[in-house]
């Protein structure tokens, strides 16, 4: 990001997902929804500002963390 470059950070560890506590971003868009066909994969992704102006973004995707959320991930059919 410091050398300019656009980067997204996807949490796809959906039995333990644990993005969220790196991040104070407040959501119910996680990917989950996405893959459920619920919302659009842009609506997932979250733009994290800093406080030192960088040239790059960072955007990240979260996956849900609740246990209904991942019991019900994990016993998705593939």
């Amino acid at each position: 990001m410091r050398q300019g470059y656009n980067v997204c950070l996807l949490d796809a560890d959906f039995s333990a997902p644990n993005l969220h506590t790196f991040f104070n971003v407040k959501t119910s868009n996680y990917v989950n929804r996405y893959i459920n066909k619920e919302i659009k994969l842009e609506d997932c992704m979250h733009k994290i500002e800093f406080d030192q102006k960088v040239p790059g973004t960072l955007q990240v995707i979260f996956a849900d963390p609740t246990s209904e959320s991942i019991n019900q991930m994990v016993h998705i059919d593939a």
